[in-house]
């Protein structure tokens, strides 16, 4: 994550894919005593599992040092540092399996600092609560964001993440809800394309991700011949022409 990016990120409000946070939890202040670290630490882990485990695009960023004021967003910074491989040792430990997520800190304005997580949403999930810590996440917990709260997911929700969602499927290749689609993700700067089913694995293996469709994570399906479909939209890598 870079200061771009960021500035990037700044006009949009909280929702389903961002949460903006203004500081770390106060319990995570230097010299708090270890239940106190503990109830921090959990606040924190709750707010990543939680975007973590919902259905929106393809990543999602949990971000510290800012503040949502509803029509625009204050930077503050935040209050002290962490590091990325500790933050990923306390999210092994707390979920399983334990989500993809990659912490950075971006330099804003002299000594202020903004702490970013980035999120990659993957079909190995949902990540349920294995330990339970702080009083704050409980063993079996799912924590999921429904819209921009935070909260445990009822019969329903878990039925959705451990069975998935049927594909999204578009008989013809003009049809407008597809160019739909391709509009969401070129906003995010991100091209798609429409290999056959056949080269469905070698492309991930390439670094191309699949392009679901946007507020889910169901496949998209393309061309019906028949009662079977030809293609699936993929998004490419980063780059790629």
């Amino acid at each position: 994550m870079t200061r771009s990016e960021l500035e990037r990120l700044l006009p949009e409000g909280e929702s389903i894919d961002l949460d903006w946070k203004m500081d770390f939890p106060p319990e995570l202040s230097q010299g708090r005593p270890q239940s106190e670290w503990d109830r921090g630490r959990a606040k924190l882990l709750r707010s990543l599992v939680a975007l973590a485990n919902s259905q929106g695009s393809t990543h999602a960023h949990l971000v510290y040092g800012v503040e949502d004021l509803g029509t625009e967003r204050r930077v503050h910074g935040i209050s002290r540092s962490f590091d990325d491989a500790d933050l990923q040792q306390w999210a092994e430990k707390a979920f399983d399996p334990p989500p993809t997520c990659q912490y950075a800190e971006v330099t804003w304005d002299g000594s202020t600092i903004i702490g970013v997580f980035r999120i990659e949403r993957t079909p190995d999930y949902p990540h349920v609560v294995q330990v339970s810590l702080g009083g704050v996440l409980f063993e079996g917990q799912v924590w999921f964001r429904r819209g921009s709260k935070n909260t445990v997911a009822l019969r329903g929700d878990l039925h959705r993440m451990f069975f998935g969602e049927t594909p999204f499927k578009i008989a013809r290749h003009n049809d407008p809800t597809l160019k739909e689609i391709d509009e969401h993700y070129q906003k995010q700067g991100r091209q798609t394309t429409l290999p056959r089913f056949a080269e469905r694995d070698s492309r991930l293996a390439q670094g191309y991700e699949l392009a679901t469709y946007p507020g889910t994570r169901r496949e998209v399906w393309v061309g019906a011949v028949g009662d079977r479909y030809e293609h699936i939209l993929l998004l490419k890598p980063k780059g790629a022409p």
